[in-house]
């Protein structure tokens, strides 16, 4: 599960259920969240 959380307001810009975290699976999230909330100044993945 990949969780888009932003650290300031504290929304979630995206949320989906993969089976593995990949690369291919962020490609597959990011463009939707980027197109809704626009580009983040930074990303931070745990």
């Amino acid at each position: 599960m990949l969780n888009l959380l932003d650290d300031c307001s504290r929304v979630f810009t995206g949320s989906r259920i993969y089976q593995r975290e990949t690369l291919l699976a962020y490609f597959d999230l990011l463009p939707e969240a980027f197109a809704r909330y626009g580009l983040p100044l930074e990303l931070y993945v745990d």
